[in-house]
Parts: structure tokens; sequence; C-alpha cells
């Protein structure tokens, strides 16, 4: 079963052994380790609803504070606010860059498989 399961894994591969033992083309394949916290999609969602709750209640204390505080005292918070929401925005981006992130590990990882594809078309065609 082991025989089998290695026969049809992976055509790409045994393109690129054919390749390695003709003069032509000499591709090396090595395995490279990538170590990738797993972040969940639902754990991206919730905490991205957080962050914006979180946004909009503070936000509200803020303006709620407006009276309390002198004109000056209140600009200040405002301009602080304006930079600590710029720095959760900025977070909040990241966050849905990390939601893509197993996707474009997904396509560095089978790149080969993409120009083992392209070589063999190139072959086939000046053949």
């Amino acid at each position: 079963m082991q025989n089998f399961n290695k026969a049809i894994s992976n055509p790409f591969e045994a393109l690129a052994s054919l390749m390695n033992e003709s003069n032509i083309i000499n591709i090396t394949v090595e395995p490279i380790t990538v170590k990738v916290p797993m972040i969940f999609p639902e754990n991206i969602n919730e905490y991205s609803i957080y962050l914006q709750q979180w946004l909009d209640v503070n936000e509200k204390i803020l303006y709620d504070w407006a009276s309390v505080l002198s004109k000056s005292e209140f600009e200040l918070a405002l301009k602080n606010w304006e930079r600590l929401q710029n720095q959760i925005y900025v977070n909040l981006m990241t966050l849905q860059k990390y939601r893509n992130f197993p996707f474009e590990i997904y396509e560095w990882i089978h790149v080969i498989d993409r120009y083992m594809a392209e070589i063999a078309s190139l072959i086939n065609n000046t053949i």
C-alpha cells in the first residue's frame, strides 16, 4: 500500500527525478522546514471584533469626558486617541494579512510544481 501511495503522490516529483537524470536540466529538490504558529481564522475574526468594539466603547468614553476636561486636555486626549486608533487599525490590517498567510505558504510550497510544469511544457514544445 505504501508503494502505491508513493507512486501517485506527486507527478512533479517523478518529473523532477526524470529531469535530474538528463543532462539538459539539473534540478535538485531540498526539503525546507518551515515552522509557522497556527492562528485560526476564527481567532482572527474574534480578536478583530474585540478590537473594533474596544475602539467604539473607548471613543464614546472619551467624548463623554469632553465636558469634564478643559479644552487643552481634551485636545491632547483626542490627539493621543487618534494615534492609538491608527495603531489599532494597523494591527487590524496585520491580522488580515495573517488570514491570507496559509494560502501564501501553500503557494511557496508548491512553487516547484508550477516551474516543473512550465519546464515540461517548454521541453514538450521544443521536441
